[in-house]
């Protein structure tokens, strides 16, 4: 594992961890995979992202990069997340991975839920390296099928709490109280509110979205018929001119590895996972 710092362009650092393979030879070259989500890396999500990433068919023959733009290591208090600098960073995300040395210039992304949601709008706006997705439990449809408004109706939990009170931690393993770095935290609204203020379908959930059509690489789909975001699937199976795969079924889907009835997938990643990895 190699911890990275990332500079962007409008002054935020993402932080990653990259998980190059253990039977790498001198000179040779990897695909990158990519998972870019805005929660904490390395305490909150840090316990999922190991087994995560190795545990995949493509360990040997990819390099893993999990970027955040979160609450914890992110140098700034940035809230944009899906919404305005996001897409920016997500692109130059890509192609930071694509140039580095251990990089063949090929990267797919992937993720479930949020990291879905990054997969799918980064395949519309065709960013040079990005070659293949999949995406579990994720849509394209912000306002009627995310978390906020489902369906178009409010809808606030423990989730919505937790992603307001997060970014007053600072980052593991220290968790400075430094106020410096501590103050910005308490300083900066509640990250609900942005949602909180645009109760209706409109510009403000459309501005980041871009038609299914758009999409030009493979896809491959994973999501179960009581998944919060399923019908992103047959839509994307309609619109979506490129080669596009599903895995589904009943029950939920827990990850890209597991199903909550217990049903191992990982055959079926491979399978059709070949063409992701690059």
């Amino acid at each position: 594992m190699v911890q990275q710092s990332i500079p962007m362009a409008d002054g935020v650092h993402l932080s990653a961890t990259l998980y190059m393979p253990d039977s790498a030879k001198a000179n040779e070259k990897f695909p990158a995979l990519l998972e870019y989500l805005p929660y904490r890396k390395d305490d909150a999500t840090a316990a999922r992202d190991y087994p995560t990433t190795t545990g995949l068919p493509a360990t040997d023959t990819s390099v893993f990069a999990s970027i955040f733009e979160g609450s914890a290591r992110v140098k700034a208090c940035h809230r944009a997340r899906i919404f305005g600098a996001g897409a920016t960073r997500r692109g130059a995300s890509d192609a930071w991975l694509a140039a580095q040395p251990w990089s063949n210039g090929k990267v797919g992304m992937f993720g479930i839920s949020w990291g879905g949601f990054n997969s799918i709008q980064m395949a519309m706006r065709h960013p040079p390296a990005l070659k293949a997705i999949l995406a579990v439990d994720a849509t394209e449809q912000l306002f009627h099928d995310d978390v906020h408004y489902i369906d178009g109706l409010m809808h606030v939990d423990e989730f919505e709490l937790n992603m307001d009170l997060a970014p007053g931690m600072t980052g593991a393993p220290d968790y400075t109280l430094d106020e410096k770095i501590l103050g910005p935290r308490f300083e900066s609204a509640p990250w609900s509110l942005m949602y909180f203020k645009h109760q209706r379908d409109g510009q403000f959930w459309h501005a980041p979205e871009r038609a299914l059509g758009e999409i030009k690489i493979p896809c491959f789909l994973i999501g179960g018929l009581l998944d919060g975001y399923r019908d992103s699937i047959p839509r994307m199976f309609e619109q979506v001119k490129a080669p596009v795969r599903r895995l589904s079924g009943r029950g939920i889907t827990l990850s890209p590895t597991t199903r909550s009835r217990g049903r191992k997938s990982n055959g079926e990643i491979k399978r059709c996972g070949g063409g992701i990895t690059g």
